[in-house]
């Protein structure tokens, strides 16, 4: 019974809170349909945000064709939270949770408004997967709350609350960039770079329906799946109109048993399948991909990422990868032509030369309670003075940045602490320290000299390349794509008549070094300029896909705010409920309540179990939002055979205690106690306490297999009914090249007496005290026990994807490890086990869109009843 119980602790469903700890404080300010949660610091964009959304959901509640059916909770993050992101989801609360910091981001988004255009992009992802067009899905609703697991009413016939959670990725991200894009605020639809990117990978014949509708992990990656998404969905829009486009949604949602009918969806409701629409949507554009021109020259560089190009007066400087091994800052000299690189483990962004030493401008964890803009070397420090900066361009002693604690709405930007004006695009000096940038007016984009104009174009899109010799360099949109302009002081002219330049920087008077994008990556052209008697292309989508709303007409309304307490906005989230039927003719009931506020600080599991005659019920607490994270649960028998002298409860709790987070880097104390009863004759009753003390670092680029580099260090004691026990241990990985991994590792634990557990299963206690071996027969116990060991990975690059078997292949691995535990004193009469494994590995991808990983083992362990076994794990690890 002992480890049932146990089990039935971690079974919570208990979740960490989307801010750093001991963040500001929060207010709250309750509309008629949603709620807004704001630090004081942002309460004039708090004040913008209900304006907005009351009109957006308006517009929303038209065009997806129903109205929410839960209270919407909007968070606007504070400024210890700088990330470059926003998420929205109905599941656990219904819940947009918006980050202020997406200045870095403007010549991406082409947006007028960050606010304005998460806030559009994230509501629409509400909109889509709340929806619920049949009666079972509103009245599981009802009942289960914000259930997104199956309901299982008799096995094996699933009922989903949220059907369309599991649409493809590219259906929901492609959706909200459609909308992102039509509301007068630009967006990635107006981005000329990426109209090459999808003209490239449409002319390089690199898009299929199976691959679009699989989150595979080929080049451009998820991109892929909100760029090219976009503009599959656009393409319905011009056909079908924006309302019809947004109302699939519902029906789609009507599928409640079946979510995986997405072909059968669109043939309901736009009256074609999805294979023939897709094909259509490839013949509509395949024309003009066909026309795309590439940059011709000679390649000095390839890349899997792109990042801005920086310059100073000898060099050019850009950052490359493969996303798997460490990433380059490569050194282009403008006099002789050479190309140098620098490998390094720098956060990709912009690299600066400062005083001999590469940084980058990306954001990271500066303390234990914020994430912070700045420029970083690559031992993740900062340079002095840049915190809250988003740094563009320095010329001497001369800075150019935008303010990212003021930057929640359009970027502020600001020279050497001096305000210069809101800004619609990234920034730029020329040789005397004037500043370049974008404004946006409507649909027509200015370029200003510090606080004067210079000129106008049409459109939502453009970014400055390079001001040099009083010349004007900036990459605007072509028809098929992106290029290179030039504007002299009198006139803008062309200078290539390639189609697919993303950023480029001045060699001399005739070449350019320019970063160009194909169906690949990312390819740095050396090539010579010509000029062409053109402007910028204008990008309009008949009146803005329908624009019904007009944001400029904002009126500033006074909203009442009251302090954000966590705990009084503790509510009701969802209910699962689990019944089968067991093998003993005997029925297994499951109900688990969840509990949680809208910022997910804290979280309530109140569950009741009846398994084989059983009944339990069982509760967990967690709370992230103080400096102190600590949580408490446990399980009280209700009705159950109990053995002699066997508890009717057990509880846990546990308490961590940070003491730095930096960087790649952290530390931390961990204290942990439960409760259980040992069935072994001279363990019984055991209340363990466990104090242990962590040093973690962490390495991992993008697309690896794995944690690139690490350093795992932990010590631990534990006081288990007055026996001490104590130990640690150390574990390291390092890459290898090729996609290799070598780990390595050790582990102790002593004890008073024969109270080390060695097992033949993961402890399900949570115990870290204890070891197991995953082909060992049983459980042994000892003094003490020790282990060592090493093994070696090499990925293998190998796919299969499927347009309607719901697993796929993203990539494997072959693994080998050897393992060696010793025992002391144990009541084993052998001190010494070896086992070796030998694993097939596979990163597979469950019906399209959720990774996971499955193994296939070979374990020989000396002393096992069974030598040689072979055992087939999901998500499972050592």
């Amino acid at each position: 019974m002992k480890y049932l119980i146990i089990f039935i602790f971690f079974l919570n469903i208990l979740y960490a809170g989307f801010v750093n700890p001991s963040d500001k404080n929060y207010n709250i300010s309750e509309s008629k349909t949603f709620d807004i949660v704001f630090a004081d610091e942002y309460s004039d964009e708090a004040f913008m945000t209900d304006f907005l959304a009351e009109l957006l959901m308006y517009e929303y509640d038209s065009s997806f064709g129903f109205e929410l059916d839960d209270r919407l909770s909007i968070i606007l993050a504070s400024s210890n939270n700088q990330v470059a992101n926003a998420f929205a989801s109905p599941i656990l609360n219904n819940i947009a949770f918006f980050y202020g910091a997406g200045a870095s981001e403007v010549d991406y988004f082409g947006y007028k408004s960050w606010l304005k255009t998460i806030l559009i992009h994230e509501l629409a992802h509400i909109y889509q997967v709340s929806a619920k067009d049949s009666e079972v899905s509103k009245g599981l609703h009802t009942i289960f709350g914000n259930n997104y697991l199956p309901i299982f009413p008799s096995f094996p016939i699933p009922l989903f609350t949220y059907p369309n959670s599991l649409l493809p990725t590219f259906a929901l991200e492609g959706n909200a960039v459609l909308n992102e894009s039509r509301f007068k605020n630009g967006g990635r639809l107006y981005n000329g770079a990426l109209k090459a990117l999808f003209y490239a990978l449409l002319k390089e014949n690199k898009l299929d329906a199976v691959r679009l509708k699989n989150d595979h992990i080929d080049f451009p990656y998820t991109e892929e799946k909100y760029i090219i998404g976009g503009y599959f969905f656009l393409y319905l829009a011009k056909k079908y109109g924006i309302d019809k486009t947004n109302e699939f949604f519902k029906i789609h949602s009507r599928h409640f048993i079946n979510p995986l009918m997405f072909s059968s969806s669109f043939l309901t409701h736009f009256g074609v399948s999805y294979d023939d629409i897709f094909s259509d949507f490839v013949d509509y554009f395949y024309q003009d991909a066909k026309v795309l021109k590439y940059l011709e020259g000679e390649t000095v560089v390839f890349s899997k990422i792109f990042v801005d190009i920086n310059r100073d007066e000898n060099n050019i400087y850009f950052m490359s990868s493969d996303l798997v091994s460490k990433p380059a800052i490569n050194i282009f000299d403008k006099k002789t032509k050479n190309l140098t690189q620098k490998r390094g483990s720098w956060d990709f962004g912009k690299p600066f030369l400062i005083d001999q030493n590469f940084y980058t401008a990306s954001s990271a964890q500066t303390t234990i309670f914020t994430t912070e803009y700045g420029l970083i070397d690559e031992e993740m420090r900062f340079l002095p003075d840049s915190n809250s900066k988003y740094m563009m361009d320095k010329k001497d002693e001369n800075l150019i940045y935008f303010d990212i604690n003021n930057s929640f709405d359009e970027p502020r930007l600001y020279k050497n602490g001096e305000f210069i004006a809101k800004a619609n695009s990234k920034a730029m000096m020329d040789e005397n320290g004037a500043v370049f940038y974008f404004k946006q007016d409507g649909k027509k984009r200015t370029l200003y000299k510090d606080k004067a104009a210079i000129f106008t174009i049409d459109g939502y899109w453009s970014k400055i390349a390079e001001v040099k010799e009083n010349k004007i360099y900036f990459i605007a949109n072509t028809k098929y794509g992106s290029s290179l302009f030039c504007f002299d002081g009198n006139k803008i002219k062309r200078l290539s008549e390639a189609d697919n330049i993303v950023d480029a920087k001045i060699i001399d008077s005739e070449m350019i070094l320019a970063a160009t994008i194909k169906g690949d990556g990312y390819h740095y052209v050396i090539s010579q300029t010509e000029e062409i008697d053109e402007l910028p292309f204008e990008v309009s989508y008949f009146s803005e896909l329908n624009l019904n709303i007009d944001f400029s007409k904002y009126d500033k309304k006074i909203i009442e705010k009251k302090s954000y307490n966590e705990l009084a906005n503790l509510k009701y989230t969802l209910l699962y409920p689990f019944i089968s039927y067991s093998s003993d003719d005997d029925y297994v009931y499951e109900f688990n309540f969840l509990f949680s506020d809208p910022m997910l600080y804290n979280e309530l599991n109140i569950g009741y179990f009846d398994f084989f005659g059983g009944k339990f019920l069982n509760s967990g607490y967690s709370n992230s939002r103080y400096f102190i994270d600590f949580g408490f649960g446990g399980t009280k028998i209700l009705e159950a055979e109990l053995e002699e002298n066997e508890k009717d409860y057990s509880v846990y709790g546990y308490l961590k205690i940070p003491l730095m987070h930096k960087g790649r880097k952290q530390s931390f104390v961990q204290f942990y106690g439960y409760t259980y009863d040992d069935d072994l004759n001279s363990y019984e009753d055991k209340n363990p306490l466990i104090t242990s003390l962590h040093y973690e670092e962490n390495e991992q680029y993008p697309l690896s297999f794995g944690v690139n580099k690490s350093i795992d260090i932990a010590l631990y004691t534990k006081n288990d009914m007055g026996i001490n026990s104590y130990g640690g241990w150390l574990n390291a990985i390092e890459s290898l090249p090729y996609e290799g991994f070598v780990r390595a590792g050790a582990k102790y634990t002593k004890s008073q007496e024969k109270s080390v557990e060695l097992l033949g299963y993961p402890d399900l206690k949570g115990d870290m005290t204890n070891f197991w071996l995953r082909g060992l027969d049983g459980d042994y116990h000892a003094s003490g026990v020790g282990r060592i060991f090493f093994e070696v990975e090499k990925v293998i690059n190998i796919n299969k994807y499927f347009m309607v078997f719901p697993v796929s292949l993203r990539r494997a691995s072959l693994s080998l490890r050897h393992e060696s535990v010793w025992l002391d004193e144990s009541e084993y009469e052998k001190s010494k086990i070896q086992e070796e494994v030998a694993s097939f590995n596979m990163e597979l991808l469950f019906i399209h869109k959720f990774p996971f990983l499955a193994s296939l083992r070979y374990v020989k362990n000396s002393e096992s009843l069974e030598e040689e076994t072979i055992f087939f794990d999901i998500g499972a690890g050592f």
